[in-house]
């Protein structure tokens, strides 16, 4: 079941939406392992017939022995990479893209499990005191927000009693701070 996996995780990859929904209707009532298994390996003979001919065709070409003198290889050409891969030149020994998606994802798993075995104990002890500062500050913003409605701080919610006081400094334009000042 993995293979099949990693094909739906590349071919996601790829830009383009896939309804897996479609790709498991064409394998109803079959096997999804198995059936996956056959159609790679009908798609591997397939590419490894285009590969021998493509290279039996190269062979014999005056113009590919006369790039490849000049050190000109269409296998060595630069062209889209996948990790350290070569895209065409990874084609040209016989791989096919999802062998180079494999090889391209085990590495950055292999990266990755060393990266955490190196630096696991300090990211874990970062991301703590992280969410630690986090927490004593929402602890701080919860306070200061209960404390400004119960003491009356600036910012707090008027109360229904103050109502009529606000209704006047709001038809005089005057603040009602101001307006307990000037009596």
């Amino acid at each position: 079941m993995i293979p099949f996996l990693e094909y739906l995780a590349m071919m996601s990859q790829t830009g383009q939406a896939i309804d897996v929904r479609t790709i498991l209707a064409s394998m109803k009532d079959k096997n999804i392992p198995e059936e996956y298994a056959r159609r790679e390996a009908k798609l591997r003979t397939a590419f490894q017939s285009d590969l021998a001919e493509q290279k039996r065709k190269a062979k014999g070409s005056a113009g590919g022995m006369f790039m490849k003198s000049l050190g000109l290889d269409a296998s060595q050409k630069p062209g889209m990479v996948l990790g350290d891969q070569n895209i065409s030149q990874g084609m040209s020994e016989g791989k096919m893209m999802i062998d180079m998606y494999r090889d391209f994802n085990k590495q950055n798993y292999e990266h990755l499990d060393k990266q955490i075995r190196e630096n696991g104990d300090q990211w874990l002890k970062e991301m703590a005191e992280e969410e630690k500062k986090m927490q004593e500050a929402q602890l701080k913003d919860m306070k200061a927000g209960a404390f400004g409605w119960l003491g009356g701080q600036q910012g707090a919610v008027p109360s229904a009693g103050a109502a009529p006081d606000a209704a006047a400094s709001h038809a005089s334009g005057t603040p009602p701070n101001e307006k307990s000042r000037e009596v």
